[in-house]
């Protein structure tokens, strides 16, 4: 067997027993009937890809338009929102060069795929194929812009389609733009202490992605000026409600670093004590 042939079967294989730990964690919550009680509409009535524009999520349902038809199928929805979630850090490793070996690719894939946030995603069954589809979406767009051979041979296109792809997944989740930046700024750390990247190096490789990525988040803010403009989007609503720069300051004085973990070690109100063990056990 070729070496890459070897490293092939090495990405696939981890990717399957990523998304089948993954699908069996998360299969209780699917075959209970778990979701929000305010979604069960969806259920009967199925959605519409403009459902999302008053929260200025305009693409929030366009995964469910393609491939479900604007149907809500809980269990189906959250098979393809578990493989998304489950190929995205595969394609991760490689960018990063993290080494190829199965046990290394398999723990970092499990490492995101078992978080506990997943479930807060999951509990709002009509839109997990989306949500936990960004994160592919916004690891292929990364991966087109670091890729070193240019699709027809012009870098620019390559921005451009990383631009598109951020622009998609932000436009469904606003949240969805820290991983962005995540990513470049990993990508740009692994590069200095493991690459050896000089500063001049560093500026030319990553200026056009952090460029590229503030265009998206830019775009999306003058969309939904003009939603807004439109009486489209609603404002007044808890999850459209945005701060100024003394607000984010502000809010940044009530968190510290044992938030995060303790919300990784304390049980959600809708998660079993055995599940939360056996995502930390896994």
């Amino acid at each position: 067997m070729s070496i890459a042939k070897k490293s092939q079967n090495i990405y696939l294989t981890s990717f399957f027993i990523t998304f089948f730990i993954s699908l069996i964690t998360y299969s209780f919550y699917a075959i209970t009937y778990f979701q929000g009680n305010h979604d069960f509409r969806f259920l009967r009535y199925g959605l519409s890809i403009t459902q999302g524009l008053w929260e200025g999520r305009i693409t929030q349902f366009l995964l469910t338009t393609l491939l479900l038809n604007n149907q809500v199928l809980p269990i189906l929805n959250m098979i393809i929102g578990i493989f998304s979630l489950s190929l995205s850090p595969i394609i991760l490793t490689k960018i990063l060069n993290i080494p190829k070996q199965k046990i290394s690719l398999t723990f970092f894939s499990l490492l995101i795929t078992l978080s506990p946030y997943v479930l807060s995603h999951l509990y709002y069954t009509h839109q997990s194929t989306q949500t936990l589809s960004w994160h592919l979406i916004i690891v292929i767009g990364f991966a087109i812009s670091t890729h070193q051979k240019s699709i027809l041979n012009h870098k620019f296109i390559n921005l451009a389609s990383s631009f598109a792809l951020y622009l998609i997944a932000i436009s469904g989740y606003s949240a969805s733009m820290q991983l962005i930046f995540v990513l470049i700024f990993s990508s740009m750390i692994l590069d200095v202490i493991y690459n050896n990247k000089s500063i001049k190096d560093i500026i030319k490789k990553y200026t056009p992605l952090l460029i590229v990525g503030l265009l998206s988040v830019i775009t999306y803010f003058l969309i939904t000026k003009f939603l807004i403009s439109k009486n489209i989007m609603q404002t007044f609503m808890y999850n459209n409600k945005t701060h100024n720069f003394l607000g984010i300051i502000n809010s940044l004085q009530h968190h510290n670093i044992k938030t995060p973990v303790q919300v990784l070690l304390s049980p959600y109100p809708y998660i079993t004590n055995n599940i939360s063990y056996l995502i930390l056990g896994l």
